[in-house]
């Protein structure tokens, strides 16, 4: 992530788009991402190709200008479709949005095998020890769906106050049981709030990570003294 990469986009329009994918269900361009999946059986995270899991020491940067909504189609416990959109390109553009209506019916589907269908919600981060790659994390379980409303509501309620509104995080996981079964569901733990303003000065390397955690405003430069300096002849 770079100071360019950072969206030029007001508190109050990120605030409204993020509300409004609490609330609505829901073409985002996928180059250059790390997707991260999770397995609400085994209780594990899948990080890009090589599927490896998340410890709960690493911490995450969550972007919001990054949440994403959408719908994702099952067939036979696979994904057969996905429409998914940016928060932000909805706000500005209604247009991109697919009412589920308008969604492709992949049927038949298996009685009582939840295929079809389902509500989407996403996040972008990245992390704290690897900023120039992004990562999506995206999830049609109820249970993940859930966390992820609660954590991006979050933000939007932060962003509305004027409060810092950039979630540094780690991934935990939980168990849970439901109609007879024992599963497990991503949590999303907030470590610190930040501003975007100190993000960018731990990117560009100006604030150390201990201090992006405590809070800590990244330090105005120095301001040079706009006197101008008397010349020895002045002095004589």
């Amino acid at each position: 992530m770079s100071k360019s990469d950072l969206p030029a986009v007001s508190d109050e329009q990120l605030s409204q788009a993020l509300a409004t994918t609490v609330e609505e269900a829901g073409g985002v361009r996928s180059a250059g991402l790390q997707f991260l999946g999770f397995s609400g059986k085994q209780g594990v995270y899948r990080l890009g190709k090589n599927k490896g899991d998340v410890d709960e020491d690493r911490l995450f940067l969550v972007e919001p200008a990054a949440t994403i909504a959408g719908w994702t189609c099952w067939k036979d416990s696979k994904p057969v479709g996905k429409h998914k959109w940016l928060s932000l390109d909805a706000a500005r553009n209604p247009d991109v949005v697919v009412s589920e209506g308008e969604l492709y019916d992949h049927g038949p589907y298996r009685e009582n095998s939840g295929d079809g269908w389902k509500e989407m919600v996403g996040i972008g981060l990245v992390e704290m020890s690897d900023m120039g790659t992004s990562i999506e994390f995206s999830s049609t379980a109820v249970s993940a769906i859930n966390g992820l409303k609660y954590l991006i509501q979050e933000v939007s309620d932060r962003l509305a106050r004027g409060e810092p509104a950039m979630p540094i995080i780690w991934l935990g996981r939980e168990q849970f049981t439901a109609r007879g079964s024992t599963n497990w569901k991503p949590t999303f733990n907030v470590e610190s709030w930040v501003t975007r303003e100190a993000v960018i000065a731990f990117v560009e390397g100006s604030l150390p990570l201990r201090d992006l955690l405590a809070g800590d405003a990244p330090k105005a430069p120095r301001k040079r003294s706009t006197a101008k300096k008397r010349s020895t002849a002045n002095k004589l």
